[in-house]
C-alpha cells in the first residue's frame, strides 16, 4: 500500500523491477536457453545500468531525463529478449506494457506515452529486421512470415497504446478529482476562518496564528493593534445598520489595504478589528499601526459627508513570556485607554494616549 501511495516509494520500486528483470535472464532464463547464456555481457551490463538508475531514484536525480533514458535501455534489453524467446510468440511482448504502464504510474502520462511509443517502433523494428533478415533468428521455425509480424505488432501495439491511455486518463482523473478536493477544502476552510460581511479573517483563525507565532516563534517578535472605532454607533443611529455594515466594509479595505504583505487583519467583532503586524522592532511596528489608523479616518470621511467616526487603537508588542490572551487583554487595555484619553489616538504600552495626526 505504501509503494500505491507514495510516488517516490513506487519509483523505487519501479527501479527495483529491473533488477529483477536482469536477474531472472541470469538465474531463470540463461540456464533454460543458451542464445540467453551467449548474451549474458549484455546483461550483466544491463544489471549495473539498472543499479546506476536505482541509485539516482533514491537519490532524486533526474526525474524525467533519467525515466526516458532508462526507458530506452529497458526497451532494447526487452526487444532482446523477445527477439530470442520469439518475437510473435512470446509472451514478453506484454513487458512492453508492463514497461509503459509502469512510467506512466511512477513519472506521469508524459513519460508513460514517450515509453508507449518508444516500445512500439522497438517491437515493429525487430518484426521488420527479422523479416527482412536483418536480425538473424537462430531457432528454425522462429522467423515470423509477413502477415505474422504484421499481427503480432497491431496486438501489441493496440495493448500498449490503449492501455497506457487508459492508466493517464484514470491518472487525469484522480490528479482533477484530488484538486477539486482541495479547492472544496480551501473554500470550506475560508468560510470557517473568514468574517461574512468583510471577507477579512475572524477570531477563530487569529487566535490561531497568534498561537502558532508564540508557541514556535515562527514570525519572531511581533505587534498586535486593537481598533475599536469611534462614534460607530451614531453611524447606525443616522444610516441604519446597513449603513453601519457599509461602513466596516470600508474600514475593512482600508486597514487591508495599508497593512503589510505578511500582516494579519481580523474582524475581532462587532466594530474592534486587531491586526497582528510583523515586524522585528516595536518602533517600526507602531508607526505602521498609526498609519492604519489615520487610513481607518480617512475611509470614515469618504464613507459620508460629516461622518466623524475615528479609531481609537492600543498597541502592544510581543515578549518571550507571551500567549495569546495576555497580548490581546493588554493590546484591549491599551485601546480602552485610548478611547478614555479622549478617543482617536493610538496608545502603546507605557504610554500616556498620544495622539497622532
Amino acid at each position: 500500500m505504501l509503494a500505491v501511495r507514495d510516488p517516490y516509494t513506487l519509483r523505487i520500486a519501479a527501479g527495483a523491477v529491473r533488477i529483477a528483470l536482469g536477474l531472472c535472464m541470469v538465474f531463470v532464463l540463461g540456464p533454460l536457453h543458451a542464445e540467453i547464456r551467449t548474451l549474458l555481457p549484455l546483461v550483466y551490463a544491463y544489471l549495473g545500468s539498472a543499479a546506476l538508475f536505482l541509485l539516482l531514484i533514491v537519490l532524486r536525480i533526474g526525474d524525467r531525463p533519467r525515466a526516458v533514458s532508462g526507458a530506452v535501455i529497458d526497451m532494447a534489453m526487452v526487444t532482446m529478449l523477445v527477439h530470442v524467446m520469439g518475437s510473435h510468440t512470446s509472451i514478453f511482448t506484454t513487458v512492453y506494457v508492463f514497461a509503459a504502464v509502469l512510467n506512466t504510474l511512477t513519472v506521469g502520462p508524459r513519460v508513460g506515452y514517450v515509453v508507449a511509443v518508444l516500445a512500439c517502433l522497438s517491437y515493429g523494428g525487430l518484426l521488420l529486421g527479422e523479416h527482412l533478415g536483418v536480425i538473424v533468428v537462430e531457432r528454425a521455425g522462429l522467423r515470423p512470415s509477413s502477415g505474422e509480424s504484421i499481427a503480432s505488432w497491431a496486438l501489441t501495439t493496440f495493448m500498449v497504446l490503449t492501455t497506457t491511455l487508459i492508466v493517464s486518463s484514470l491518472l487525469e482523473t484522480k490528479a482533477e478529482g484530488e484538486r477539486r478536493l482541495r479547492e472544496a477544502n480551501q473554500r470550506l476552510l475560508d468560510l470557517t476562518n473568514r468574517d461574512p460581511l468583510t471577507d477579512l479573517w475572524n477570531r477563530r483563525y487569529l487566535y490561531a496564528r497568534i498561537t502558532r507565532a508564540v508557541e514556535k516563534g515562527k514570525l519572531g517578535r511581533f505587534g498586535l493593534a486593537v481598533f475599536d472605532l469611534d462614534g460607530f454607533k451614531g453611524v447606525n443611529d443616522a444610516y441604519g445598520h446597513l449603513g453601519g455594515d457599509a461602513l466596516l466594509q470600508a474600514v475593512a479595505r482600508a486597514l487591508a489595504e495599508h497593512a503589510g504583505p505578511h500582516d494579519v487583519v481580523c474582524r475581532f467583532g462587532g466594530d474592534e478589528f486587531v491586526v497582528l503586524v510583523r515586524a522585528p522592532i516595536a518602533a517600526e511596528a507602531a508607526k505602521a499601526v498609526d498609519r492604519m489608523r489615520r487610513a481607518v479616518c480617512a475611509a470614515a470621511a469618504d464613507f459620508r459627508p460629516g461622518c466623524q467616526v475615528t479609531a481609537s487603537v492600543g498597541f502592544t508588542f510581543s515578549g518571550p513570556t507571551d500567549d495569546a490572551e495576555s497580548l490581546l487583554r493588554r493590546a484591549d487595555d491599551n485601546a480602552y485607554r485610548a478611547k478614555h484619553a479622549g478617543k482617536d489616538r493610538l496608545v502603546l504600552d507605557g504610554s500616556t494616549g498620544e495622539t497622532r495626526t
